[in-house]
């Protein structure tokens, strides 16, 4: 998922070797960016709509078993997208992205965050599976 103010065509490089080695890659425009729909507002352009359209997308395309590579603002809405749906992902690599911090994140989030690094499922630095 790529980044602002980019679209998926930043990643037109890289798929082909992706799939080459038989990785199938599916890369979304936000909405709003590349050919994707773009909102008449300015005000819909936020953090939220982009979690809540993606979040949608990702639904309605009932995507499954996937490998979660976001950048920039693209990992920041990924990374909602995967706590919110988490079984449809079985790895999540990151790219100049972070997880901002909220001082008033529930704490029912902030154990679920604590579940998560002591459970059995680990996110490997770089591990990637190819076919």
């Amino acid at each position: 998922m790529h980044g602002q103010p980019v679209w998926s065509y930043l990643y037109t490089k890289m798929i082909p070797i992706l799939t080459e080695a038989g990785i199938r890659v599916i890369a979304p425009d936000l909405v709003g960016y590349g050919k994707s729909d773009k909102p008449a507002a300015r005000e819909d352009y936020s953090y939220q709509n982009q979690v809540d359209w993606m979040g949608e997308w990702l639904k309605k395309n009932d995507f499954k078993n996937l490998t979660f590579f976001g950048q920039d603002w693209g990992g920041l809405i990924g990374l909602r997208m995967v706590a919110a749906d988490p079984d449809r992902f079985i790895k999540i690599a990151m790219g100049n992205t972070g997880l901002p911090y909220n001082p008033n994140t529930p704490q029912e989030v902030i154990d679920e965050v604590k579940a998560f690094k002591t459970s059995i499922k680990k996110l490997l630095y770089f591990q990637c599976q190819m076919k």
